[in-house]
């Protein structure tokens, strides 16, 4: 989900997703998957196995960790001074720059390292980085990580 903010010549896509702790992205989760749990088919339960209820387990957990960062009565403003800086200079500059980062040191390895890798280094880091539940075929037993 990319929300674009257009001023003058300046292009703005802020990713939401990269900052769920920190919006309302994941707010209706539990019912957006039980409207997904509801619409599969027989077929699709059979092909997904456990998987689906696994990843919406792991993505509750998620959602829990955020509704912690961000209390019931939220005002849905974002305090990250940093987010917010960088945010702030894209918008304002003469001459902005054509990326603005605001992401952990570690983050910013990571992203270096998907670049430079070979395909199969960089899909085994990208697996690992986002650590979401491994999906294995019925039957087959998962691989691990």
């Amino acid at each position: 989900m990319l929300d674009t903010l257009c001023m003058s010549n300046c292009f703005c896509n802020f990713c939401a997703g990269s900052f769920v702790m920190q919006t309302s992205l994941l707010a209706h989760h539990e019912a957006n998957a039980a409207e997904q749990r509801a619409s599969l088919s027989k077929q699709d339960r059979f092909s997904y196995g456990t998987h689906f209820e696994t990843f919406h387990a792991y993505m509750s957990m998620v959602v829990s960790s955020a509704s912690a960062a961000n209390p019931p009565g939220w005002d849905g403003l974002i305090r990250d001074r940093n987010l917010l800086t960088v945010f702030t200079r894209a918008l304002l500059r003469r001459r902005p720059s054509r990326q603005y980062v605001n992401a952990p040191l570690r983050y910013t390895v990571y992203h270096a390292l998907f670049k430079v890798c070979p395909l199969a280094i960089r899909d085994h880091l990208i697996v690992r980085f986002a650590a979401l539940p491994r999906y294995s075929r019925v039957g087959q037993p998962k691989q691990a990580s």
